[in-house]
């Protein structure tokens, strides 16, 4: 029998597969568990299982997954977590630094979103202190078509810590009894500067309004998580553009759903006597995949929209601002950055590895 599952690599999402495994093993002699990144990855693992029941996690960073999911119409259980959940598990390491734990928070939830493409999907939400552990183990249980025996639940208690299931225990509780030295978001958090718990916040919003839009959803991408090349110091506020043609601006690459998207990024002018051009080009993975070039005002403010196409979740995408010509005088500021996903990819059917 196969269990098939999905989450993100934070707390909810490793408390999911621990349960989907614990039920598993509670009704078979002999589990094959396995957890796959790529699509030669699952291949292999499914011709090397051998036992009565398999446990599949798939993290979706590769794309020729979600084409087999769809070609194949497999059921796939989804346990959610905010970008938050899974930033401050990837930092539970003090080492970590924060632009990586940030870029792999942001892969991991575009990662979901482009799950939302797939067809037979149930997702778990994120639990609230409300959530019943109770309840998530028998609509587990149920849902692979198991029936929820008192047996069987007990045993999935046990395999999960937890020494008393009764009717009010938790999700938390039981991801306490499960994970007893794990870290709490607000010990993390506690850590950063006010500039990245701003940046972590502000993403953590647009990228919940992503998966609750299933991808439709405009969002914003917050300026302070952009860098000036010049200084490598975060985008706060109006910069000088005295100096040579060069890139004034990157950043802040970051992870969106595969698809096309329009960018939407406001900038302000002053003291631009003398005028300039301005380019903006999208990169993902550092290939370009839309542009602009746009003449300066002496002052003002300017819209620009820029049409790309996001090939692969698993690159990153950034931005480069680049004067054109020298400048000797004039101030610019990017006052905002906006999404909008208009398109998604047109899954392939998937080829054999």
């Amino acid at each position: 029998m196969l269990f098939l599952l999905s989450g993100a690599p934070a707390i909810f999402g490793f408390f999911g597969f621990n349960t989907v495994r614990a039920i598993a093993e509670a009704k078979f002699a002999k589990v094959d568990v396995a957890r796959t990144h790529s699509l030669e990855s699952l291949y292999e693992a499914f011709q090397n299982r051998q036992g009565d029941a398999f446990v599949v996690q798939v993290l979706f960073q590769d794309q020729r997954v979600a084409q087999l999911m769809r070609r194949t119409q497999t059921k796939l259980v989804i346990f959610d977590s905010s970008l938050t959940d899974i930033f401050c598990f990837g930092m539970r390491n003090e080492n970590t630094k924060f632009a990586i734990a940030l870029r792999l928070a942001t892969l991991s939830v575009a990662s979901q979103v482009l799950m939302s493409d797939v067809a037979s999907v149930v997702r778990y939400e994120r639990p609230t202190p409300e959530s019943r552990l109770l309840s998530l183990i028998q609509s587990l249980v149920l849902f692979y078509g198991l029936e929820p025996e008192p047996e069987l639940i007990e045993k999935v208690a046990k395999a999960l810590s937890v020494a008393s299931l009764t009717s009010r225990t938790t999700v938390e509780e039981g991801m306490s009894a499960n994970f007893p030295g794990r870290i709490a978001n607000e010990t993390v958090l506690s850590r950063l500067s006010h500039e990245q718990r701003t940046i972590v916040a502000r993403l953590d919003e647009a990228y919940g309004q992503l998966i609750a839009s299933g991808g439709t959803k405009t969002i914003p991408w917050p300026v302070e998580a952009l860098s000036l090349l010049d200084t490598q110091e975060a985008v706060q506020a109006p910069f000088p553009l005295v100096g040579p043609a060069r890139t004034l601006v990157n950043g802040p690459n970051l992870h969106l759903p595969a698809g096309k998207w329009l960018m939407e990024i406001v900038f302000g002018i002053e003291e631009n006597g003398s005028g300039n051009r301005l380019k903006i080009e999208v990169k993902e993975a550092r290939r370009s995949r839309g542009k602009q070039e746009i003449d300066l005002p002496k002052r003002g403010r300017l819209a620009v929209t820029i049409a790309f196409e996001v090939e692969e979740t698993k690159h990153a995408v950034g931005i480069e601002i680049a004067t054109m010509e020298g400048a000797i005088e004039g101030m610019l500021s990017v006052e905002s950055m906006r999404l909008r996903r208009i398109g998604a990819p047109v899954l392939q059917p998937a080829t054999e590895a």
